[in-house]
C-alpha cells in the first residue's frame, strides 16, 4: 500500500515542532561556524593561533561525540530516551553560543584564548547533547522510513533558512545593535523561541532495543560501527571534502577584502542560500524518480564546476558572481538535505549487517564528523589566511596582494577537496530500495532470507 500523509504516524504540529528545532539549533552552528574565525581576528587573536586552537579543541570532539553515543544507549531518563537531552539543550546551546562571543577586550592575550578554549569546549558539548537525540528521534517518532524522510527533508529547510538568517543579518545589524557579543544575544535569544515547542508536542513511539531492556554492551556498539562500512565510506568522503570547503568560513572577509565592504556578505548569502530553502521541499518528489546518492553526486559536482567558474569570471562584476553563486545554491541545496537523509539508511544498513540497533552511537558519529568538518575547515582556512599574510585586527592595513589571493583560495580549493574525495564517494553502493527491504527485515516485516532474495546485490 502506498504511504502517504493519511497513514503518518505523528500530527502535523508534531512534525512542525520537531522540524522548527532545527531553525534555532542551525542558526548556533551557523553563527559559530561562519563567523568566530572573523570575531578571533577581530579580538587580536592571529590567524595562525587560531587555527591551532581550532584543531587542538577537537581532541575533546575525538571523545565527547562517542561518549554520549554511548551514554545515549546506556542512560535512560525520565521521560524518553531522547526528549530529555533535546530539553536539556534547549537551553544549553543558545547559551553557550553567547559566552563563545563575550571575551572581554580587556583581557591579555593569554586569557582571551583560554576563554574561546573553554566557551568553545562548552558550546562543543552543548551542541552534542542536541543533535545525536534530535536526528535519532526521527527514528523514534514513527517506524514509516517515507515519513522519516518528510521529517528530515522538513527539519533541512528549517534548517537552510537558518543558514540564512544570521548570514544575512548578522553583518548588516551587528553595528546597529552594539558589536559582536549584543548581536549574539539577540539571536541565541530567538533560537531558545524556536527549540522549546519540540520538547512538548514529540513523542517517542517506537522502542528501540534498550527500551525493551536489551542494551547493546561496548563490543556490540564497536562492531556496529566497525561493521558499517558505508556509514564510514560516507562520512569519511565527506569529511576530506568539507575540510577544504573554506569558501562559507570566508564569506565575510572575501566581501570585506575583494568586493569592497563587508555588507556585500549578506547578498552572498542570501544568493547561496535561499535555494535550498525550495529545494529541502522539492527532495522528497525529487526521489521518488531518481536514487538519492545519484542526485546528491549530481548536484556536489555541479557546485564545484560552478566555483571553477566562478573563479575565471573574476570578482570585478558582482552582479555576476551573485548569479552564478545562485546557481551554485541549488546544488547546495540538494547536497545539505540529502546528507542528512543517509544517516538513517546507514543505521538500517547496520543493524541488518550486524544485528545490533545501536543508532544513538551512529548519529553520535554523524555529530562528531559534522562538527569536525566544521573545524577543519575553519582551521585549514586561517592557515591559508595566514600564509598569504592576512594581518589580524579590525581594519588593520591589508597587503595590495590580498583580494587576488584570497579569491583563489575561495575558488579553488574546495573544488580540491571533491578530487580528493570523489574516490571514496565512489564506493558507496547502498540504494533506497534495498534499504527499504533492509528496514522491512530489521522490523520483522519479512524474514532475513526474504530480504536477501529481493535485493538487488549482496551486502
Amino acid at each position: 500500500m502506498k504511504k502517504t500523509a493519511s497513514n503518518y504516524r505523528t500530527g502535523k504540529l508534531e512534525r512542525f515542532n520537531y522540524s522548527f528545532y532545527f531553525l534555532g539549533q542551525g542558526m548556533t552552528f551557523v553563527i559559530i561556524y561562519s563567523f568566530l574565525q572573523q570575531y578571533a581576528l577581530d579580538a587580536g587573536i592571529s590567524a595562525l593561533l587560531f587555527a591551532g586552537v581550532a584543531l587542538a579543541i577537537k581532541g575533546w570532539d575525538a571523545v565527547n561525540d562517542p561518549i554520549f553515543g554511548v551514554l545515549l544507549e546506556k542512560i535512560h531518563l525520565k521521560g524518553g530516551k531522547y526528549l530529555p537531552w533535546i530539553r536539556l539543550s534547549v537551553i544549553a546551546i543558545p547559551l553557550t553560543t553567547v559566552l563563545v562571543f563575550a571575551i572581554p577586550s580587556s583581557l591579555p592575550m593569554g586569557w582571551k584564548v583560554a576563554w574561546l578554549v573553554i566557551a568553545y569546549v562548552l558550546w562543543d558539548t552543548a551542541y552534542t547533547i542536541g543533535d545525536v537525540p534530535i536526528y535519532a528521534m526521527s527514528t523514534a517518532m514513527t517506524d514509516n522510513t517515507e515519513e522519516r524522510t518528510f521529517l528530515i527533508s522538513r527539519g533541512r529547510f528549517f534548517g537552510s533558512v537558518a543558514m540564512f538568517l544570521p548570514m544575512f543579518l548578522l553583518p548588516l545589524v551587528r553595528s546597529s545593535l552594539g558589536g559582536w557579543t549584543n548581536t549574539v544575544l539577540v539571536f541565541s535569544i530567538f533560537c531558545v523561541l524556536t527549540m522549546i515547542p519540540v520538547s512538548f508536542s514529540a513523542k517517542e513511539r517506537v522502542q528501540s532495543n534498550s527500551e525493551n531492556g536489551k542494551d547493546p554492551t561496548l563490543k556490540e556498539m564497536l562492531r556496529y560501527v566497525v561493521g558499517n562500512k558505508y556509514l564510514l565510506i560516507f562520512y569519511i568522503a565527506f569529511l576530506l571534502y568539507y575540510s577544504f570547503n573554506i569558501s562559507s568560513t570566508m564569506s565575510l572577509i572575501v566581501a570585506r577584502h575583494c568586493f569592497g565592504s563587508e555588507a556585500y556578505s549578506s547578498l552572498m548569502s542570501l544568493a547561496l542560500l535561499a535555494p535550498p530553502m525550495v529545494c529541502a521541499l522539492l527532495v522528497p518528489v525529487f526521489i521518488k524518480f531518481l536514487d538519492k546518492y545519484h542526485l546528491f553526486l549530481g548536484a556536489l559536482i555541479s557546485m564545484n564546476l560552478l566555483l571553477i567558474v566562478t573563479y575565471f569570471v573574476g570578482y570585478s562584476n558582482f552582479t555576476v558572481f551573485i548569479l552564478l553563486t545562485l546557481l551554485r545554491g541549488v546544488g547546495y541545496g540538494f547536497v545539505s538535505t540529502l546528507l542528512y537523509t543517509f544517516v538513517g539508511d546507514c543505521c538500517e544498513y547496520g543493524t541488518f549487517k550486524t544485528g545490533i540497533d545501536a543508532k544513538g552511537v551512529a548519529f553520535a558519529a554523524h555529530t562528531f564528523f559534522t562538527k569536525f568538518m566544521g573545524a577543519t575547515a575553519t582551521a585549514l582556512s586561517s592557515v591559508c589566511l595566514a600564509v598569504i599574510g592576512y594581518v589580524e585586527g579590525e581594519g588593520a592595513t591589508q597587503l595590495a596582494t590580498l583580494p587576488d589571493n584570497l579569491w583563489k583560495l575561495f575558488c579553488l580549493v574546495p573544488v580540491l577537496g571533491l578530487v580528493l574525495a570523489m574516490p571514496i564517494f565512489l564506493k558507496y553502493k547502498l540504494n533506497d530500495k534495498d534499504v527499504a527491504i533492509m528496514a522491512k527485515c530489521n522490523s520483522g516485516v519479512i524474514t532475513r532470507e526474504e530480504a536477501e532474495a529481493t535485493l538487488s546485490r549482496k551486502y
